[in-house]
C-alpha cells in the first residue's frame, strides 16, 4: 500500500511537470522572431555638394562616390553644423553595414527619426524613396534591395534648410520651408535603424485612453505583406510602466487577414486604473503583438496615462478637477546637440527646473521636441503644447507651395505625438499674417 501511494504521487507529479513544460514551450514558441532592430547610428561619410552637381554626376553610385576626394567623417545622428559651420545646401551621406543572413525571409523597414529638410535615399544602388520635412520620422520597406549576410551601402542626398543665404536649391529658396529658427539642424540629425519583422507588420496604432470609463481603445493598422491569407492572433496587454509584473488588462483575438492593409479596433477595460497628472504622473505600458503559427510577427509598445483636460464654466479642468495652467516658453536650444539635448540628464534638469519654478505646462518653440524629451515629460508630469516646425508672422515666406508644406508638417507632427499623454493641445499657427494660410 505504501509503495502504491508513492507511485500514485510520482505519477501526479510527473504529469504536472509535463503540463508545466508544455505550457512553457507554448509560451516560448511565441516569444522569438518579433522585430529585430539594428541601429545604423555611428560614423558615416559625408561630402558637401557645394555646387549641387552630385545628382547629375551620379554621386549616389558607389564607383562615383569612391572617387570623391572631399569625403569626411560625420556622426549620425548629428546636425552637419557641428563639422561645417553655417553650411546651407546639399550633402551626400554614405554608410556601410551588414545585417544577419537570417534576415533573408524578413520584412525589413528602414526608419529615420528626422532628416532636415529634403532626403533622397538609395540602398545598394537602388532607389528607395524620398521625404520632405525636417523634424518628423519616416520609413521605407527595403527587404527587396537589402543583402542579408553581405555588405550593404546606404546613400542619402540631403538638401538642408536655406535660412541665411540667398541660394535656391531644388526650387526651394531662403526661408521658404517650415523651419526652426533656433539653429541650423541640416542633415541626418536623429537616429537611423533597420527593423526586421515577419510578414504581418504593425503599420500604425492610435491609442485612445478614456478616463471616464477606464478603458483604452486601440485603432490598429496592419499590413499583411504576403500573397495569401493568414490567420493570426492579436495579443494586447497593459501593465504598469514601473512594474511590468502588474498586469492591468489583456486581450487575445483571432483574426483572418487578407493580403494588404487593414484597419481594426479593440478596447480593453482598466477598471482600477489610476489617472495621470502633473502631481502624480502614473504611466502604463501598452503592448500589442501579432502572433502567427506560434511565432511573433511584429510588436508595438508605448507608454501612456489616463487623463482628460477640458474646459467647463470657463475654467480648465483636469481629470474632473479645476486646474490653473501656468505655462512657460521653451527654447530647446543646446550647446552641442543644437536641437537635440546633449544628454538625458540635461533634458531632465530643464523640465525639473520648470516644475520647481511653479510651471505645470511647457510650450516648445516652433518645432516638435525630440522623442526622448517627450518621454521625460510623460514620466515627470508636465503638460505640453504640441508644436509643428512652423515660424510666425511673415515666416516661412509665402509661396504657392507653402500651404502644402505647412499641412505636411502639421500632419506628421500630430501623427508622431498623438499617443503622448503629456501633449494636451496643439499649436497650429502663431501670429498668423499671411492670407495664403489664414484663409
Amino acid at each position: 500500500m505504501k509503495i502504491s501511494t508513492l507511485s500514485s504521487k510520482s505519477t501526479v507529479l510527473a504529469v504536472a511537470c509535463l503540463l508545466r513544460l508544455a505550457a512553457a514551450n507554448l509560451l516560448a514558441a511565441e516569444r522569438p522572431a518579433a522585430p529585430e532592430i539594428q541601429s545604423l547610428d555611428g560614423t558615416w561619410e559625408i561630402v558637401f555638394d557645394r555646387a549641387n552637381e552630385g545628382r547629375k554626376a551620379g554621386w549616389n553610385v558607389e564607383a562615383n562616390f569612391a572617387k570623391l576626394t572631399e569625403r569626411r567623417k560625420i556622426a549620425v545622428p548629428s546636425a552637419w553644423e557641428l563639422i561645417e559651420q553655417d553650411y546651407e545646401g546639399v550633402a551626400f551621406y554614405r554608410h556601410e553595414f551588414e545585417v544577419p543572413a537570417g534576415w533573408s525571409d524578413k520584412v525589413v523597414r528602414l526608419q529615420f527619426g528626422a532628416v532636415n529638410y529634403l532626403a533622397e535615399i538609395w540602398l545598394n544602388g537602388e532607389a528607395v524613396g524620398y521625404h520632405e520635412g525636417g523634424f518628423t520620422p519616416f520609413e521605407f520597406r527595403v527587404d527587396q534591395v537589402l543583402k542579408p549576410g553581405k555588405t550593404n551601402v546606404l546613400v542619402l542626398r540631403v538638401v538642408g534648410p536655406i535660412m541665411l543665404s540667398d541660394k535656391v536649391v531644388d526650387g526651394v529658396g531662403p526661408l521658404e520651408t517650415p523651419q526652426w529658427r533656433g539653429g541650423l539642424t541640416g542633415g541626418i540629425w536623429q537616429s537611423v535603424k533597420l527593423v526586421a519583422t515577419g510578414e504581418v507588420t504593425v503599420r500604425d496604432v492610435f491609442l485612445t485612453p478614456n478616463l471616464a470609463d477606464r478603458t483604452a481603445t486601440f485603432q490598429v493598422e496592419l499590413d499583411h505583406t504576403a500573397v495569401k491569407g493568414k490567420t493570426v492572433d492579436v495579443v494586447i496587454e497593459v501593465v504598469e510602466a514601473k512594474d511590468p509584473s502588474a498586469k492591468i488588462a489583456s486581450l487575445r483575438k483571432p483574426l483572418e487577414l487578407r493580403p494588404g492593409v487593414s484597419q481594426h479596433v479593440w478596447t480593453v477595460s482598466m477598471p482600477n486604473a489610476k489617472p495621470w497628472s502633473p502631481d502624480a504622473p502614473f504611466l502604463y505600458q501598452a503592448k500589442l503583438s501579432i502572433v502567427a503559427a506560434g511565432q511573433e510577427s511584429d510588436r508595438w509598445s508605448h507608454r501612456f496615462g489616463l487623463r482628460e483636460l477640458t474646459i467647463r464654466d470657463n475654467r480648465f479642468v483636469l481629470n474632473g478637477r479645476p486646474i490653473y495652467i501656468k505655462a512657460t516658453f521653451f527654447e530647446g536650444l543646446y550647446p552641442v546637440g543644437i536641437a537635440n539635448p546633449d544628454s538625458e540628464e540635461m533634458a531632465r534638469r530643464e523640465i525639473q527646473l520648470a516644475k520647481e519654478a511653479g510651471f505645470n505646462m511647457i510650450r516648445p518653440w516652433r518645432r516638435p521636441p525630440v522623442p526622448r524629451w517627450l518621454d521625460l515629460a510623460d514620466e515627470m508630469g508636465v503638460l505640453v503644447v504640441g508644436s509643428p516646425a512652423l515660424e510666425c508672422m511673415t515666416l516661412p515666406r509665402a509661396t504657392p507651395y507653402l500651404p502644402a508644406r505647412v499641412k505636411n508638417e502639421i500632419s506628421q507632427a500630430v501623427l508622431r505625438d498623438r499617443n503622448r499623454t503629456c501633449v494636451v493641445q496643439w499649436e497650429l499657427f502663431n501670429e498668423e499674417t499671411r492670407p495664403i494660410l489664414s484663409q
